[in-house]
């Protein structure tokens, strides 16, 4: 069984945290942009065309990557060390029931039965 790694973090960890993946062998993941919403995001005034606008939300990353299950918890571990204590930074696993993976990374995920919209990195 493989299981999913889902970690939100700050863009300003993605080099560490891509470090940590490499040195495990995970080479491939999905990277997007998504907005957090709540405590981790830290209300603000800017000004926008002249006008005050309330920002409610900060920018964060989600990072995907499905592993085989014995893998889950040291990559997950790796990913919150890469990215410190931070409280805004969430790392989940969950399961995953079907998945094609590349036939030279047995754990690297290409395309997940989960049907979303995939953006390529490149970094």
């Amino acid at each position: 069984m493989k299981k999913k790694i889902e970690a939100i973090i700050g863009p300003e960890n993605i080099g560490q945290v891509r470090q940590a993946l490499e040195a495990l062998g995970c080479l491939h993941f999905v990277l997007s942009e998504v907005r957090v919403h709540g405590a981790a995001a830290r209300s603000h005034e800017e000004i926008y065309r002249g006008a005050v606008c309330r920002v409610d939300s900060v920018a964060r990353l989600r990072l995907e990557v499905v592993v085989d299950d014995w893998d889950a918890a040291q990559t997950a571990q790796a990913i919150r060390e890469a990215t410190g204590d931070d409280l805004a930074n969430h790392v989940l696993i969950i399961p995953v029931e079907g998945v094609r993976t590349s036939g030279n990374q047995g754990s690297a995920m290409v395309t997940a039965s989960v049907r979303r919209r995939k953006f390529p990195v490149s970094l």
